[in-house]
């Protein structure tokens, strides 16, 4: 099984444009087009064992996004602490993402067929603070496997789970996605992590001759290469994008 699942997503547009970064351009598509939607699954998610499909407004997602930063926050994870993210094309991967950058944090994203060798190299590489795999995908249990890998590093402190069925040791985070009744985006009396351009904003992978090794990528550089893709294809304002390839794969 590969994980060339499907996401549509929506281009903010607007002042979204220019936005310091993610997490601002969601702030500005929220307040601007707050119905509009945002994430739409693939019709086959549920196939794949991953739960039903869903699709996200640019309001639910802000107000998702929020929880998932104060979710962090609380287990005690700090501003440029590297969470590690396993799971394939599905919404709530870019929200985990998004909370992880309003919570100051450094998502590195990991092919979710990778397996027990291949994380634990990642996680000799990068020492990440938290994990958080799906607990299924087909045939396969990525929680498990990380799990395994998680217990030979000291440095893993949060072993989180998305998705029915979390192993023991995984604490499941399924509820970080409900939709809340009162969505009301960032609380504007709760202090928001900041970024500067030059932070560290991503980390991915690439294959190299000893291995797989991180790639770094800070804000400015997803900036200009987010601009670079939108302006290759003229991407305008509430233009759909079919995303077919995994999120793991961004920024190469």
């Amino acid at each position: 099984m590969d994980e060339q699942a499907t996401v549509t997503i929506n281009v903010p547009g607007g002042s979204a444009d220019n936005a310091a970064t993610p997490v601002d351009a969601l702030s500005s598509a929220a307040a601007q087009r707050p119905d509009a939607v945002a994430f739409t699954d693939s019709s086959d998610r549920e196939e794949r064992s991953l739960g039903q499909s869903r699709s996200m407004t640019y309001a639910e997602c802000n107000a998702v996004v929020t929880r998932i930063a104060k979710e962090l926050g609380s287990l005690g994870l700090r501003p440029g602490n590297v969470i590690a993210l396993q799971a394939p094309n599905i919404v709530e991967v870019p929200l985990v993402i998004l909370g992880a950058w309003r919570a100051g944090l450094v998502p590195c994203l990991m092919p979710v067929l990778w397996q027990l060798d291949e994380i634990d190299n990642a996680f000799a590489r990068v020492t990440p603070s938290a994990a958080l795999p799906v607990t299924q995908y087909g045939s396969e249990q990525p929680a498990v496997t990380l799990a395994e890998a998680a217990a030979r590093h000291v440095s893993i402190r949060f072993l989180l789970g998305l998705g029915a069925g979390a192993p023991d040791g995984v604490s499941p985070v399924g509820s970080w996605f409900e939709i809340p009744a009162a969505m009301t985006g960032t609380d504007s009396n709760e202090k928001e992590a900041s970024a500067s351009p030059n932070d560290l904003a991503l980390l991915t992978w690439t294959a190299g001759r000893y291995g797989n090794a991180p790639l770094a990528r800070t804000y400015s550089q997803l900036s200009m290469l987010w601009r670079m893709f939108a302006d290759a294809f003229s991407l305008k304002d509430s233009d759909t994008l079919l995303n077919s390839y995994p999120y793991s794969g961004v920024a190469p």
